[in-house]
């Protein structure tokens, strides 16, 4: 979650999909992921959670969620997104 969050933080035109295949995706997580990356000037805490409430939802509306639970939806799913000609790379998360 920590790549893909900073790839959209660090390339504001990209976007990205989140293939979760246990449901557990949590907007509250990516929000507290976005907010320890966001804004670490010295500014009033009011000002600065303005700031990152604004800026974590724009980054979080880049990122599309699918709930994959089988192999053959997620295969599928994947397969479609290499048919686009703007999808660049898939990372595969390491266990």
């Amino acid at each position: 979650m920590n790549i893909v969050l900073n790839h959209l933080t660090s390339y504001g035109d990209s976007t990205a999909m989140w293939l979760d295949t246990t449901g557990d995706f949590s907007v509250e997580e990516a929000v507290e992921i976005l907010n320890t990356k966001q804004v670490s000037n010295p500014i009033s805490s009011v000002i600065r959670i303005l700031i990152v409430e604004q800026m974590s939802h724009g980054i979080l509306e880049r990122l599309q969620v699918s709930l994959v639970f089988d192999l053959n939806a997620a295969q599928a799913v994947i397969d479609a997104l290499f048919q686009r000609k703007s999808v660049s790379g898939i990372l595969y998360p390491q266990k």
